[in-house]
């Protein structure tokens, strides 16, 4: 998605989860002073009290809206996803992220009326790891992907993995997600994997990062580091 010629990015709120609340207001205001076009919301399941205080208001500014599923949170977990309901409801996501390996039945997602995306996995996951297992995974759904490079890259370090990815699902990719890899999701300015960034030039997608910074110059740096290179 670009919008008068400019690539939409953003920052997933848990790239200061050790500093800032992931989905607390002050995170967001933060995206905003960034300049961020668009916000994925990142919030564990015990600090849901801060998604209960949002308004459809503190997000208007952006044009783009996820919301990434915590961790842990499986089709099992029936309240929590009637509580998942509820913020999309008040608050309007555009997306909402899901991991397919929490996912023991599919018909329970069919229950809600969420904007699933399902995300290709890492390589500590049993399933979403290659393009054969991912078309199984869509093969039973129409919803649509979130394409994670960080996670491609520890599955087929050549990004071959990648582009595969997004010759089968391009129709169906809603977003990227964007990070470095040394041990997790690290800041690209401190990784220079610019092959990276190099695999979303031409590609039409908002951008969510989820490098997780030391600090908040560390993410001013990281953002404008992606946005110049994009240019």
């Amino acid at each position: 998605m670009i919008l008068n010629n400019k690539r939409l990015i953003g920052f997933s709120t848990g790239i200061l989860y050790h500093t800032y609340p992931s989905a607390s207001k002050e995170m967001i205001q933060i995206c905003k002073n960034m300049g961020c076009d668009i916000i994925e919301l990142n919030c564990p399941v015990e600090r849901f009290d801060l998604m209960d205080k949002l308004k459809q208001s503190d997000l208007r500014d952006f044009k783009f809206v996820s919301f990434h599923l915590p961790c842990g949170v499986s089709s099992k977990n029936f309240e929590f996803l009637k509580k998942v309901q509820s913020f999309h409801n008040k608050l309007k996501f555009d997306e909402v992220v899901v991991h397919p390996d929490v996912i023991e039945d599919w018909n329970v997602l069919k229950l809600f009326n969420l904007p699933f995306s399902i995300e290709n996995m890492d390589e500590k996951k049993k399933i979403g790891r290659t393009l054969e297992s991912m078309k199984k995974i869509m093969s039973q759904n129409d919803y649509n992907v979130t394409l994670d490079i960080n996670h491609c890259y520890v599955n087929d370090p050549t990004l071959k993995l990648a582009e595969d990815l997004w010759d089968e699902f391009k129709g169906r990719i809603s977003h990227f997600h964007l990070s470095g890899y040394e041990k997790s999701h690290d800041p690209l300015i401190v990784t220079k994997q610019t092959s990276f960034i190099d695999f979303m030039k031409n590609k039409d997608r908002p951008i969510i990062i989820e490098s997780v910074c030391k600090d908040l110059n560390q993410a001013k740096k990281e953002f404008n580091y992606i946005v110049n290179y994009l240019e």
